[in-house]
């Protein structure tokens, strides 16, 4: 059933692919039968891409051209200081917060996980490197928790950018060495662990009635790692 589902996914990742590669939320131009120009976002492509490569290794067939596309998609929105833009269109226009190391701390991670996944060869200090900026600015992440306005909060961080950001960090644990990953292992662990709920659950921004799942969700694979 989960090969049939993913194959499924495939099918509709194929239909949904922007003409520029990879995938995004909306499609506020033209409307056409695949979404049209420059709204393909980096992390949603990212996490796309991490899901192919799964499915994938488990005999599910995937086009090569999905996963060329996106990777050339992702690494054609990276930024200068090693921010990832939001989205390809962004990449184009003058720096502002969202395009910024800070404002890019979650879909960093993401972004770099999708990419060692498929197959580029990413340079450790890359990965490290990106670690080492969750840790040190990782609270603007926390403080857009529970938000209710997309973007509001400093470098138009969203709370939904929280708990995301932190799971694809804990998937860069293997491209690092042991003693690196152990010491991000613990500093991720120290900022989740205080933010449950008294229900047990966690959560970071209010998608209708599935926040709390979807946060815990997250969380839990990210302790389990």
């Amino acid at each position: 059933a989960l090969l049939r589902a993913s194959r499924d996914a495939v099918k509709l990742l194929e239909r949904y692919e922007y003409v520029d590669g990879g995938w995004g939320y909306y499609d506020f131009s033209i409307g056409t039968q695949h979404p049209s120009h420059g709204h393909a976002n980096s992390f949603t492509t990212a996490t796309a891409l991490v899901g192919l490569t799964m499915a994938e290794a488990h005999g599910v067939e995937v086009p090569p051209r999905l996963l060329r596309r996106a990777r050339r998609l992702i690494n054609a929105s990276r930024l200068p200081d090693g921010a990832y833009s939001y989205s390809f269109d962004f990449h184009f226009r003058a720096p502002r917060g969202v395009n910024k190391k800070k404002g890019s701390l979650a879909r960093t991670p993401a972004c770099l996980a999708a990419l060692t996944r498929a197959g580029d060869a990413v340079p450790t200090k890359r990965i490290v490197a990106a670690l080492d900026d969750l840790e040190r600015f990782g609270h603007y992440l926390r403080i857009a928790r529970k938000y209710p306005r997309p973007h509001e909060t400093w470098f138009q961080n969203s709370g939904y950018f929280c708990f995301y950001g932190f799971y694809y960090a804990s998937d860069l644990f293997d491209d690092v060495p042991a003693a690196t990953a152990r010491e991000h292992a613990q500093h991720i662990a120290s900022h989740l662990v205080p933010l449950q709920e008294k229900d047990g659950s966690w959560w970071d921004y209010q998608l209708y009635t599935y926040h709390k799942p979807y946060c815990t969700g997250y969380v839990l694979m990210t302790l389990a790692r």
